[in-house]
């Protein structure tokens, strides 16, 4: 390890569980693993290609911009999982009451609009402030704000209708 290469080992240890908790999200955990393999790797190359900078923002930040790309394109490359497949179901329960508030919640999640989905996840699994989201998604934070007020909103909703 050069002395600009960061400690990958550590990276991967902070970052990776985070990353796999946002492609939850969306996709069955096989895929998760797989989405947050292709994430790490890009970060890795880029990192060594000399395109990240720490003047525009964190390691962190930065993966979770690469996550971005990765999720729209798996996305793009058809459903995110199979209607009959048995490690899906797991993670979308018949009945939510007799689950986990967590996996209820990631389940609601799942029915938000996209853009609301990414910034959920992001607050969620990243733990990243509507300024950080801002700056990764590219918009004021006054519309983040809106975004996260109608997500709530959707969200209570949403999980009131699940457990009448």
């Amino acid at each position: 390890m050069s002395p600009s290469e960061p400690d990958w080992h550590q990276i991967v240890n902070d970052i990776g569980p985070c990353l796999y908790r946002y492609f939850c999200g969306t996709f069955p955990p096989s895929q998760a693993s797989d989405l947050v393999q292709e994430s790490l790797i890009r970060l890795v190359q880029k990192h060594r290609l000399g395109e990240f900078s720490p003047d525009r923002g964190t390691l962190k930040s930065y993966a979770y911009g690469i996550a971005r790309y990765v999720r729209l394109e798996a996305c793009k490359a058809g459903p995110p999982f199979d209607l009959v497949d048995d490690e899906r179901s797991l993670d979308v329960p018949e009945d939510p009451r007799d689950t986990s508030d967590s996996v209820h919640l990631r389940w609601a999640i799942q029915q938000l609009k996209p853009i609301e989905q990414e910034i959920i996840l992001q607050m969620i699994d990243a733990e990243f402030s509507l300024d950080q989201i801002a700056a990764g998604l590219n918009m004021p934070v006054g519309t983040v704000k809106s975004h996260v007020h109608r997500a709530k909103e959707n969200l209570r909703q949403i999980m009131e209708v699940k457990n009448e």
